[in-house]
């Protein structure tokens, strides 16, 4: 919840390398210390800011928007995988997971393809981001 991290989804509509949305996306805290998310510049969203608590899902129009934790998705037995090592015997259990309850961060972003591509033609997205402030 650092509002000091902006993180810049950047979406290149016409192949030319160069950004033609970018969708910024901050973080902040109230009073009370919960912690909120504002996404701006959001194609579809008609130029306004989504803005609200983290762990829901937001929506203007079409877009919708998370951010918060999720469970991590990769699935992995490391006990069965050691157990596999020491004594050369398969020793998995497909519902043993290392991993479970492991949460990782996340932004998730759905646009309207209409929005980011009228033409329905391929684009280019990439994400960065920057330390803004002290």
């Amino acid at each position: 919840c650092d509002r000091n991290v902006l993180y810049s989804f950047h979406i290149d509509n016409d192949r030319d390398q160069t950004p033609d949305f970018d969708v910024r996306v901050r973080f902040g805290r109230d009073d009370v210390g919960n912690c909120f998310v504002r996404v701006d510049g959001a194609p579809g969203a008609g130029g306004s800011q989504i803005e609200g608590p983290v762990e829901y899902v937001l929506a203007r129009g079409d877009v919708r928007v998370f951010a918060g934790l999720r469970d991590d998705p990769f699935f992995f037995d490391l006990q069965g995988f050691q157990t596999t090592l020491m004594t050369g015997d398969l020793s998995f259990v497909n519902d043993r997971d290392f991993f479970a309850r492991q949460n990782v961060s996340a932004i998730a972003l759905r646009l309207p393809l209409n929005a980011v591509s009228p033409t329905g033609a391929p684009f280019d997205t990439w994400v960065t981001t920057a330390r803004t402030g002290g």
